[in-house]
């Protein structure tokens, strides 16, 4: 996306070079997710919240350095509160990026699981190669395609979804570690 035009957008800071993402509270709680029945520090964030900050992880390119800001009114200002929130903020997403890991874990070790039978079909058509009856040969094709099948797939796995993770967890990474401040008007 055009610079200029991201100017536009979003506010830009340019003696810090960076983009300040603004999102307007009415208090701290409009944070967390309002059905999370856990404890202030250890809450989700709301999942409105995170689909905002997914569509902007997508419109500032991943060189550009970010800021968020929450904009509240004066009355509701609490340092403390201020400080927990940064920090349920930071770990949240420190936790998404862990899931991603063990998503990416689990990814290569089904994408390893369908090479080996992968390699086991298709050595066992091309070994049932040699026997010519009917049969045999159906069940060699079928072998040799059911083989193929499990390759692409592991191909797939390891091309597509782990590099859609991966994505995902370094927007994840630059907002938890993104400078966190509090607007008050």
């Amino acid at each position: 996306m055009n610079k200029n035009y991201l100017k536009k957008l979003y506010k830009y800071d340019d003696v810090k070079n960076r983009y300040m993402i603004e999102v307007s509270l009415d208090d701290y709680l409009e944070l967390f997710n309002a059905w999370d029945a856990a404890p202030i520090k250890k809450k989700e964030l709301d999942p409105e919240l995170l689909v905002y900050l997914e569509d902007v992880a997508e419109d500032i390119p991943m060189r550009d350095d970010i800021e968020v800001v929450f904009v509240m009114p004066e009355a509701e200002k609490n340092l403390e509160m201020e400080e927990i929130s940064k920090q349920v903020f930071r770990n949240y997403f420190n936790y998404l990026i862990n899931l991603n890991r063990r998503t990416m874990s689990r990814s290569w070790k089904l994408s390893i699981y369908y090479f080996i039978t992968s390699f086991i079909f298709v050595g066992l058509a091309y070994l049932l190669q040699f026997k010519t009856t009917l049969f045999i040969e159906i069940l060699s094709e079928g072998l040799f395609i059911g083989g193929w099948v499990f390759m692409w797939e592991a191909i797939s796995i390891l091309v597509f979804k782990t590099s859609s993770v991966r994505r995902q967890s370094k927007r994840y990474l630059r907002y938890a570690e993104s400078d966190i401040s509090y607007e008050y008007r």
